[in-house]
């Protein structure tokens, strides 16, 4: 290398440690290699309605980890999303008397809602507190109490996850709230198959309602409402979308039965790998067991 070249190089490092937003995007880089799903490992409710079975098992028989990688636009989105949550159940929902769930006490962090195991469930949800039970410090906007999101288990299946709260809007009974982010509510997608996808401005995405089913069986209750926003969206009535979705039994005991087929697969080698139920092609993209299927492959020469 040319000491010029090298001089180069160095000034070059100098000027990016000078400034933020370099810096910023490389600690925004997340690389993990994660285990595959095996026989008794816990899944989540978005994970339980968007996975392939058939990826899941052949990584899991092959004992390969499976790449979880995230760039900056990605935790753009990513925590987007979350400040769009906290933004709806604590300074929106939550002053309302609207959401139930955990409320943490900012000065003495003692958690409001939590039930005799000291968890936040669907059963000990509470509105937000006017003042902590135990200090006495008053709610306010510069001594916010923080929402601690319900949490349910379903220990057949070994599902487990945390919902954006419980809506009360009395007289309507109580529903489990979804709070989703996208950029456009208005666009229309074509998966590679061919299907359109209506936008969420019409219709709730199909992934979105089974994840919400898991929320009602877990809860007992009998509707739940999706709340689409865009926090691209220049005016907020252009914001925001909501659906009501019923509980559906027969799409809960078809979900149901999908994760007890792969427990089964996962655990016992003898059963046959289960199908892709995207023929290959992911809603919007390649399906992850076609990679997975190309090691599959070579172990079987």
């Amino acid at each position: 290398m040319a000491i010029s070249d090298l001089i180069g190089r160095i000034r070059d490092a100098q000027e990016e440690r000078g400034h933020l937003i370099p810096q910023l995007m490389k600690s925004l880089v997340f690389h993990e290699m994660k285990d595959p799903i095996g026989p008794k490992k816990w899944l989540g409710p978005a994970k339980a309605v968007s996975m392939c079975p058939r990826a899941m098992v052949m990584a899991h028989r092959l004992g390969i980890k499976l790449a979880d990688d995230i760039d900056p636009q990605g935790r753009w989105r990513m925590d987007r999303g979350t400040a769009l949550h906290v933004m709806v159940q604590e300074l929106w929902l939550g002053p309302m008397g609207f959401l139930l769930g955990g409320w943490k006490c900012p000065k003495c962090a003692l958690v409001h809602g939590t039930d005799e195991t000291g968890v936040v469930s669907f059963r000990s949800a509470v509105p937000m507190p006017g003042e902590c039970e135990r200090c006495g410090l008053k709610n306010g906007k510069w001594t916010r109490f923080h929402f601690v999101e319900p949490e349910f288990r379903d220990a057949a299946c070994l599902v487990m996850g945390k919902s954006d709260g419980l809506l009360h809007m009395a007289p309507t009974p109580v529903e489990v709230l979804d709070v989703k982010t996208t950029d456009d509510l208005d666009k229309v997608y074509t998966r590679r198959d061919g299907t359109v996808v209506p936008p969420v401005r019409e219709a709730p995405r199909e992934t979105d309602v089974k994840q919400l089913q898991w929320y009602l069986d877990a809860a007992g209750l009998r509707s739940g409402r999706l709340l689409y926003m865009s926090p691209v969206a220049s005016q907020i009535e252009k914001a925001m979308v909501e659906h009501q979705v019923p509980f559906d039994p027969a799409m809960m005991h078809a979900e149901k039965e999908k994760i007890r087929g792969l427990r089964e697969a996962l655990q016992e080698e003898s059963r046959p790998i289960p199908p892709c139920p995207y023929g290959g092609a992911g809603p919007y993209g390649e399906c992850a067991c076609v990679e997975v299927a190309v090691f599959w492959a070579r172990t079987r020469r």
